[in-house]
């Protein structure tokens, strides 16, 4: 049986550019919709990893731990934002 290991590495894609892009003022507008469905990918990817039909545990954790920090960075700055522009 091959491994199917394609929701880990598109978690960790997602993970990589949410990140860069949360990490700029308004264009981290952007990174909502990825670090969201890199988190759903990577949840997705560690499940099958549990199940024996993937086998990139590190990449599914390691995207979705990025997907996490992109989530966090993304709150972050909106609460920032609201908090200066109220």
């Amino acid at each position: 049986m091959e491994a199917r290991n394609g929701f880990g590495v598109t978690s960790l894609v997602l993970g990589v550019v949410g990140v860069v892009f949360a990490c700029f003022p308004y264009v981290g507008v952007i990174a909502w919709p990825l670090v969201l469905a890199g988190l759903v990918f990577g949840v997705l990817g560690v499940v099958r990893v549990w199940k024996g039909v993937a086998t990139n545990r590190a990449t599914a954790i390691g995207g979705t731990a990025l997907n996490v920090l992109g989530l966090l960075i993304c709150v972050g700055q909106t609460v920032l934002f609201v908090s200066v522009y109220r």
